[in-house]
């Protein structure tokens, strides 16, 4: 058998920022455990007469979705930084505010998240979709968030295709070992 180079992906030390529109930087998402961003493109397909195959294939605007799942440790909900411009703190309040949503991605010789990342996905005019808490008997109580919204970019990508992108105010907070407050 031929010899293979196994050259794996490991992404040890990634950091979560959320930021409302009138803040001018991230605030990390500490007791952060898993996060998940999911891009749609819809395309509208239009058929010409005389032809079987598509004539053509439309791109809509995309559907971004963020996943976030975090811990219950005493600092701030995610659910509170995604909303901070709620102008009351009720549910009606909350549920309009947008957001701004980066995962920073950083060396893998790291043991902490600080200095500026290697690259980092940035997603902006985020709405927060669902929210949901979990109280188990057996197991770390959570909180799982969800934003939905329609834009996203990566910075910092070794192989950039556009040089105009803006570099990213999300550096690297967690200087020493985090723990709980």
């Amino acid at each position: 058998m031929p010899a293979s180079n196994n050259n794996r992906i490991y992404y040890a030390i990634q950091q979560v920022g959320l930021k409302s529109d009138s803040d001018a930087n991230f605030t990390e998402v500490h007791g952060a455990q898993s996060v998940g961003i999911t891009t749609n493109f819809n395309l509208e397909q239009v058929f010409e007469l005389g032809q079987l195959s598509i004539y053509e294939n439309i791109e809509q605007i995309p559907d971004v979705e963020v996943t976030l799942n975090k811990v219950l440790d005493g600092y701030p909900l995610a659910y509170t930084l995604a909303t901070k411009d709620a102008t009351t703190p009720t549910l009606a309040a909350r549920s309009k505010p947008k957001c701004q949503f980066a995962l920073a991605i950083f060396d893998d010789t790291l043991e902490s998240a600080t200095g500026n990342p290697d690259s980092v996905v940035q997603c902006s005019g985020m709405y927060v979709g669902s929210v949901s808490y979990n109280f188990p008997l057996d197991d770390n109580f959570s909180e799982d968030l969800t934003l939905v919204g329609n834009d996203k970019v990566w910075l910092n990508d070794p192989k950039p295709t556009n040089t105009n992108l803006p570099t990213p105010s999300f550096a690297g907070a967690f200087t020493t070992l985090d723990s709980p407050t």
